[in-house]
């Protein structure tokens, strides 16, 4: 079984498209994106059988959903709830973060969580974010961009 590991950025875009798709291009993290792309993230989000993410993920998704003001964010935050009652989440102990000096002062510690979940083998990362994907890909820790999906749905 495959387990899917949603980037910020990515879990975002999901939440927000489920909760109101034309306000996709509204949001900051989420502007260079359309209902295009939320549905091609739903219907790839549908086929997998776990989504996957970590607290530093969930403190994102959160902190950055305030850009929604009232009306409206209570109800986008019931949206989250539901949605994330479905996934998984996996926490990566503080000393575990710690030991990748190399890497924090590059991709931060959301994407060095990310990288610790992604090393077991039955994790896939789905990501908009090049230089995490390009680490994750150099070391050999499968990872998706999401481009490549966009590319493959317009038939590049």
């Amino acid at each position: 079984m495959v387990k899917l590991i949603l980037d910020t950025n990515l879990l975002i875009l999901y939440m927000l498209g489920s909760y109101r798709p034309d306000m996709i291009s509204m949001c900051n993290y989420t502007s260079k994106y359309g209902k295009d792309d939320y549905l091609l993230l739903k219907t790839f989000i549908n086929k997998q059988s776990l989504i996957c993410i970590t607290p530093h993920i969930l403190t994102e998704l959160s902190n950055q959903s305030f850009f929604l003001k009232e009306p409206g964010r209570s109800d986008f935050f019931n949206v989250i709830v539901r949605k994330l009652s479905k996934m998984d989440e996996e926490y990566i102990s503080l000393n575990h973060l710690l030991q990748h000096t190399d890497l924090l002062p590059k991709i931060g510690f959301t994407d060095v969580s990310i990288y610790e979940l992604a090393k077991k083998q039955e994790y896939v990362v789905l990501t908009d974010d090049f230089p995490l994907h390009q680490i994750l890909s150099s070391r050999r820790i499968n990872s998706l961009s999401f481009a490549h999906l966009q590319g493959g749905f317009w038939g590049l």
